[in-house]
């Protein structure tokens, strides 16, 4: 699988900054993030028409019988732009309702303009997913609408980035394989979302410190129910301890599960979903963090030096 990069569609984009430009209540936290970089809120506006009439032309493209593999990918610098307005937003709590309510207007918009909704709305270019207010891209598969997914810009990490990436290819491709799963191809994900969570917090001294750490972390960004879940499969449900078993076949000197009490934890989506879920969670809710809190190469003339120049239609 070739490199993962976070390319939507102009479609996403206009709908995107429309519902930011209609969202009055959202505008104190927007107005303050946008003149960092010179613009305001009247850009939302205009913005979301660019984007708008750069679909709608495209739209009629497809509409008079443009192959489908025409459809128009924009570069990743337009998500990473779209990230960094959207951190702006983290006080508001759970950012799902919002992802939800954009890929509905998605389908609708798609089917508005003609066109087949069931098989283009499941393309990695009409999917965009908003996790702990960071853009994201769901990556293709007969598995889940929301999952695996990567965010608008890479985990600033190098080392923690190329394995979320890895899990991510690998999820991707587990719609290859007939449930249940064999033994290695389900638990690698476990051993890689353990992983990852224990580098997320290195500092935290143990994976179950990082984990909890992470799961504090993330009540701030999901429903209630969603972190319910996700501390019963994270914490309650002794992740590690299967990690562990799967990892070291026997138990450790501190004690825990053999191999075969655990057997195969992860044979099917249902047992995987959350492993994938947290850690997805995880490292977007990192990914928003260095969007708002460090340098991100988004600066005052990324508009209307260099992407705006891609949505002009001529």
């Amino acid at each position: 699988m070739a490199e993962l990069s976070c390319r939507l569609s102009p479609l996403v984009y206009g709908l995107l900054y429309r519902r930011l430009a209609d969202d009055t209540d959202a505008h104190a936290a927007l107005e303050p993030r946008l003149a960092e970089i010179e613009l305001d809120l009247e850009w939302l506006d205009s913005t979301a028409e660019a984007y708008g009439c750069k679909w709608a032309a495209h739209a009629g493209q497809l509409g008079a019988g443009a192959a489908t593999d025409t459809i128009e990918r924009l570069d990743p610098a337009h998500a990473l732009l779209a990230s960094w307005i959207l951190t702006a937003l983290r006080g508001r709590g759970s950012s799902d309702t919002f992802s939800t309510e954009l890929r509905t207007e998605i389908l609708q918009r798609l089917d508005s303009d003609g066109l087949d909704a069931r098989e283009l709305g499941i393309r990695e270019e009409f999917t965009p997913v908003i996790v702990g207010w960071t853009l994201g891209m769901v990556v293709q598969n007969d598995i889940d609408l929301n999952l695996p997914a990567i965010p608008a810009t890479p985990i600033k990490n190098k080392h923690i980035a190329a394995a979320y990436e890895g899990l991510v290819q690998h999820v991707a491709v587990l719609r290859l394989e007939a449930e249940p799963w064999p033994d290695l191809i389900g638990t690698s994900t476990l051993v890689r979302g353990v992983g990852l969570a224990e580098a997320l917090r290195p500092e935290a001294g143990s994976a179950r410190t990082a984990i909890k750490a992470l799961l504090l972390e993330s009540a701030r960004y999901v429903p209630s129910p969603v972190q319910t879940a996700l501390v019963n499969h994270w914490d309650r449900g002794d992740v590690i301890g299967k990690r562990n078993a799967v990892v070291h076949i026997m138990p450790t000197s501190s004690g825990g599960s053999a191999f075969l009490d655990v057997m195969n934890p992860a044979d099917n989506w249902g047992t995987v979903k959350p492993t994938v879920q947290g850690i997805t969670q995880f490292v977007f809710q990192e990914v928003a963090r260095e969007l708002a809190e460090e340098p991100s190469g988004v600066h005052s003339g990324i508009w209307d030096q260099q992407l705006k120049w891609d949505v002009e239609v001529w």
